[in-house]
């Protein structure tokens, strides 16, 4: 299957989400099982919410260097938030990937990728990919969730 193919299938799968994700935590947890479905081996995805001043994680698929919580202005998740936009951050064997997602202009959350260097290649493309994903949770979050 080529790059374009799989990117399309996980779009679809997390496209789905919302047709049976009942509350906001029951969409996050979706959004990251759709993206841990069917992937490369040693691929796993998180994602963060921001509460007072930490980064908590509430999901994961795999085993990746997630830290279950990351105070502000400690680490990569902050250097992402700052930035407002995805970001990658190379480790010796694996590659992060970051997308930053919001209401309005306070940030929310984050999710994070793992991704092994050696058996997938990053691309413009998955970066389109994942901004498109944090897009997506911002339009749910304010039209279906209806973010407080």
């Amino acid at each position: 299957m080529d790059k374009s193919q799989f990117l399309d299938e996980l779009r679809l799968e997390v496209g789905l989400v919302p047709d049976y994700a009942g509350t906001i935590q029951e969409f996050y947890k979706g959004v990251i099982q759709a993206l841990g479905k069917n992937t490369i081996e040693g691929f796993s995805a998180g994602i963060y919410i921001v509460t007072d001043y930490v980064f908590c994680l509430i999901e994961q698929v795999g085993k990746g260097l997630f830290m279950e919580r990351e105070k502000f202005g400690s680490g990569e998740l902050s250097k992402c938030a700052i930035r407002g936009e995805t970001t990658i951050v190379q480790y010796h064997d694996t590659n992060s990937i970051m997308a930053p997602f919001y209401d309005g202009h306070h940030l929310i959350g984050i999710i994070n990728i793992y991704i092994p260097v050696h058996r997938y290649d990053i691309s413009e493309e998955d970066m389109i990919f994942f901004h498109e994903v944090s897009r997506f949770i911002e339009a749910q979050q304010k039209n279906k969730y209806k973010m407080d």
